[in-house]
């Protein structure tokens, strides 16, 4: 909570701040109670909205740009323009720039197909016992990213928690 609150705070001072909260595959009941307590913090703040509705994939559409967001536990090979398409047939039909972003694999990457981009997004979780006699880590961070309305994404801005928590 502290963490989010850190975040948030730090971005809502650039721009009013829209918080998607997508749950994840170990941890469903955790982040809806981590989008209930969000939407309490800020109740009145009128710089920050939080959707907390329990969707496992949610879109985002600004100007130009359309993204959808999952963790991404998905099968493997999901076509997420396919579902992007279904889901949201208008906002995919008028958008220049379309993107998936998925946190699952904890790690960053960016795929590009016929203008279509999946990008892997980084995790805040530290690394626990499995995770390390896996000989799986990665640094933990979160992105923002900054949309103009005609040009899509123009600029991206990541948070470290190291000094928060």
């Amino acid at each position: 909570c502290r963490l989010m609150i850190a975040s948030i705070d730090m971005h809502k001072q650039i721009a009013p701040v829209e918080v998607l909260i997508i749950i994840g595959n170990h941890d469903t009941q955790r982040s809806f109670a981590l989008g209930a307590f969000l939407q309490a913090w800020y109740r009145n703040d009128p710089l920050v909205i939080i959707n907390n509705e329990p969707t496992i994939r949610k879109y985002f559409s600004w100007g130009t740009t359309l993204i959808g967001l999952s963790h991404g536990q998905e099968k493997q090979g999901t076509n997420y323009l396919g579902l992007m398409n279904i889901e949201v047939r208008e906002a995919c039909g008028s958008a220049i720039y379309k993107e998936f972003h998925l946190g699952h694999k904890h790690h960053l990457n960016v795929k590009e197909d016929l203008g279509f981009r999946v990008r892997g997004l980084g995790g805040l979780t530290a690394t626990d016992e499995w995770h390390s006699k896996m000989g799986y880590g990665a640094l933990r961070e979160s992105q923002a990213f900054i949309i103009n309305k005609s040009r899509g994404i123009i600029a991206q801005s990541s948070f470290h928690p190291n000094d928060v928590i």
